[in-house]
C-alpha cells in the first residue's frame, strides 16, 4: 500500500486538504444577492415584490389619509404650521413611492458596497497562504513528512493513525458545510427582506409605524455588515494556523481542527454581532 509506505507524504496531502477547506469562502462572500445562483433567486424575489406592490400602494394611501386626517383634527395649529406638516406628509409620500419603486436598486447598492469592502479587505490584508517558507504551518508539514516517511512502525499503528487523520478530514469537511450553511441562511434572510421591501417602504409615511421601515433598513445594513465580519473571522483563522506553534507529530492537526471549530462558531455569531452594532 503506497499511501502507507510514504505515510508522511500521505498525511501532508490530507493536511493540505484540511487547511484549504475554507479558501473558497471569501469568494462566496463577494457574491451579491443579484449574482447569487446566476440571478435566479433575485428574479424570483423581484416577482414576489411586484405581486405585493398593489398591497403596498393600498397601505401607502391608507397611511397618507390617516396622517392627513390627524393633522386636520388639530384645531389649535397655526396655518403656517399646518401647511408645513401637510407638505412634509406629501414629501414622505413621494419618498415612500420612490423607495418602493426602487427597492431592488437600493438593496443591490447596499450589498455591492459590502462586496467592495470585502474585496478591499482581502487585497489589503491578503490571506496567509499555506506553503510560505516563513509559515509555521509549512514547517509543521515538513516535520510531519520527514518524521512519518521514515516511521518504523507496524501496519496496525499506521492504519490507526491514518484512520485518525481521516476522521480529522471528515470533521473538517463537516465544519466547511456548516460554514456554508451560515452564508446560505444569510442569503435566505436577504431575499425575504427583498420580497417584502415594497410593503415595508409604505410605512415611512406613518408616524406610528415608520419604525418598521427603519428596522428593515438597519437589518439590511446588518446583513451587509455580516459578510465583512465573516471575512475578518476567516482572515484571523488563516493568520492563527500560520503563526501558532505546532508539536512535531500529527496531534498538531487537532490545532487546525480547533481553529476551524472556532471559525465556524464565530461565523454563527456574526449575524448577532452585526445587528447589535446597529441596534437592531
Amino acid at each position: 500500500m503506497d499511501f502507507l509506505d510514504n505515510f508522511g507524504t500521505t498525511i501532508v496531502g490530507v493536511l493540505l486538504d484540511i487547511t484549504k477547506a475554507f479558501e473558497g469562502l471569501m469568494d462566496e462572500l463577494k457574491v451579491t444577492p443579484k449574482e447569487f445562483l446566476g440571478g435566479g433567486m433575485w428574479k424570483t424575489t423581484q416577482s414576489i415584490s411586484e405581486l405585493l406592490k398593489p398591497i403596498a400602494w393600498t397601505l401607502l394611501i391608507l397611511f397618507f389619509l390617516l396622517e392627513l386626517m390627524e393633522q386636520l383634527k388639530k384645531k389649535d395649529m397655526q396655518q403656517d404650521e399646518a401647511m408645513y406638516e401637510i407638505t412634509w406628509i406629501l414629501v414622505k409620500l413621494a419618498i415612500a413611492k420612490l423607495i418602493a419603486d426602487n427597492v431592488a436598486d437600493i438593496i443591490n447598492l447596499i450589498f455591492a458596497t459590502s462586496k467592495n469592502m470585502v474585496t478591499t479587505l482581502e487585497k489589503g490584508k491578503a490571506l496567509v497562504t499555506v506553503g510560505q517558507d516563513t509559515s509555521k504551518m509549512q514547517t509543521f508539514m515538513d516535520k510531519i513528512e520527514q518524521t512519518y516517511n521514515g516511521w518504523n512502525k507496524g501496519l496496525g499503528d499506521k492504519l490507526i493513525n491514518y484512520l485518525l487523520v481521516t476522521i480529522m478530514k471528515l470533521g473538517s469537511d463537516i465544519l466547511k458545510v456548516l460554514a456554508k450553511i451560515v452564508i446560505q441562511i444569510r442569503n435566505i434572510e436577504i431575499y425575504v427582506h427583498i420580497a417584502l421591501g415594497s410593503i415595508i417602504s409604505s410605512t415611512i409615511i406613518s408616524k406610528e409605524y415608520n419604525d418598521i421601515f427603519k428596522r428593515w433598513i438597519k437589518k439590511l445594513v446588518a446583513l451587509a455588515l455580516q459578510v465583512i465580519l465573516i471575512s475578518v473571522c476567516i482572515l484571523v483563522y488563516y493568520q492563527y494556523i500560520n503563526v501558532i506553534d505546532y508539536p512535531s507529530d500529527i496531534n498538531g492537526m487537532w490545532i487546525i481542527i480547533g481553529g476551524q471549530i472556532l471559525l465556524v462558531m464565530s461565523m454563527f455569531q456574526t449575524g448577532g454581532w452585526a445587528k447589535s452594532l446597529l441596534g437592531v
